[in-house]
């Protein structure tokens, strides 16, 4: 599964035509959902041949197990899966893995069974192959996800990373969208990260039934030592997607480091220093001591970084300077959750962050230890501003995050998941 890597690589126009045939492609082996349950499990064993170490391990699930095993599928698998399986089991559900590309966490920690599938096409048989109450689905967006909720044969919960109408993407050809539509009317369910989907024009028309707010939960970590502060020196870290012009945060960092604050930047895993988007960054860590390009880490080694910084950022820059936002709508930015504000407050951090990112300030003023607004003020001096916010962070009252937790939140995780495998069953 290498299609997004290969579109985000081409110009605007070429991209809209490859998602074109992509969708068209999407639906016409989408027609198979028109065979019966029954004719889709025959196919799948007759073809079993091709995944023949799922199958095996699908075969050997104790019969009384199967009404509380749930089979995740992932064309892209990052740390939500891991968090969401890590909760599923504190509920008592045996979470299954397969993925088109390689996770970013120790698969082996999370869930009693993974494999890689070389397409979507196997996955598609392995999502028939599957015997147990739920398969809960991960995509980037809904039109990727398509091909596996309509032709469906076991209840689906379907979880998104994003959706199409959260941008203004004028040139967004038509089945694209059709196939995103089809795809969330067929699932029996959906897990939300944000609010982002309930909010956006539309949307909500087509829902199903059964829907939870299940943001990017706070994982059963070890504690880390405190980190003993090096002098007067402030360290402020940045994890995740960064971009260009509205997406960039390169006017923040340069403020930042002209006033001797550290900044330290890991991009995503799926970007590389030569991307066109990152080339800024690489050319400013030769012009400034205070600026740091990271490599990515993982697993434990990630939360050992983090630990060792004094705020993340969390920032949006055209709320700060003023700017119109075009690449994606007010609602979107509004009601947008995000992984690394979690992680920042996991790991102790004080958080820098846009107000105008309304749900993720509401999370942020609720769990971090210390919020500072990032407004044009902030940016005139932000050591002074971070010096204040230091010492209020020592001052500070340690705050449950229980709610936000794994296990926290592991009970109506679980009772989501009977809730969907009751209906589907009555459906069937």
């Amino acid at each position: 599964m290498y299609y997004e890597r290969l579109v985000w690589a081409l110009p605007e126009h070429p991209r809209m035509l490859v998602k074109f045939c992509a969708g068209w492609t999407f639906r016409a082996f989408g027609l198979c959902r028109l065979l019966p349950a029954a004719i889709k499990y025959r196919v799948a064993r007759l073809f079993s041949f091709t995944i023949r170490t799922i199958r095996d391990a699908f075969d050997a699930i104790p019969e009384d197990q199967l009404k509380k095993t749930v089979l995740f599928l992932s064309l892209r698998p990052h740390t939500r899966e891991a968090k969401l399986a890590e909760a599923a089991r504190f509920a008592g559900w045996r979470p299954l893995l397969v993925h088109a590309e390689d996770p970013r966490f120790d698969a082996d920690k999370y869930f009693d069974f993974h494999a890689k599938v070389g397409g979507l096409i196997r996955m598609l048989l392995a999502n028939w192959l599957f015997r147990g109450a739920i398969v809960h689905v991960f995509a980037p967006d809904g039109a990727q996800a398509y091909l596996l909720c309509v032709a469906k044969i076991r209840p689906l919960v379907l979880d998104l990373n994003d959706t199409l109408k959260s941008h203004h993407r004028p040139y967004q050809p038509l089945v694209w969208e059709q196939c995103e539509r089809e795809a969330i009317r067929a699932s029996n369910g959906m897990t939300h990260r944000d609010l982002r989907v309930k909010k956006l024009d539309g949307i909500p028309h087509y829902l199903p039934k059964h829907n939870l707010l299940m943001m990017d939960l706070v994982p059963e970590v070890s504690p880390r030592p405190l980190t003993v502060r090096r002098g007067d020196e402030i360290h402020v870290v940045s994890v995740g997607w960064i971009g260009r012009n509205e997406n960039s945060i390169l006017r923040s960092i340069k403020a930042l480091c002209d006033d001797r604050i550290h900044v330290h930047l890991y991009i995503n895993p799926l970007q590389h220093d030569t991307n066109p988007e990152i080339k800024a960054y690489t050319a400013f860590r030769n012009q400034s001591p205070y600026f740091h390009f990271e490599q990515p880490v993982f697993g434990e080694a990630y939360w050992d970084r983090l630990s060792c910084y004094d705020f993340g950022i969390l920032i949006w820059e055209p709320f700060i300077f003023g700017e119109p936002t075009t690449s994606v709508s007010p609602e979107t930015l509004k009601a947008a959750g995000s992984s690394r504000l979690t992680d920042y407050i996991l790991s102790g951090l004080g958080v820098i962050m846009s107000p105008g990112l309304t749900f993720q300030w509401f999370i942020a003023r609720r769990y971090a230890s210390v919020v500072v607004e990032a407004d044009r003020a902030f940016l005139e001096s932000p050591r002074k501003k971070l010096e204040e916010a230091l010492r209020r962070k020592e001052r500070a009252k340690a705050r449950s995050l229980s709610p936000i937790t794994t296990r926290g939140a592991a009970w109506r995780l679980g009772e989501f998941y009977s809730r969907v495998a009751r209906e589907g069953e009555r459906l069937e």
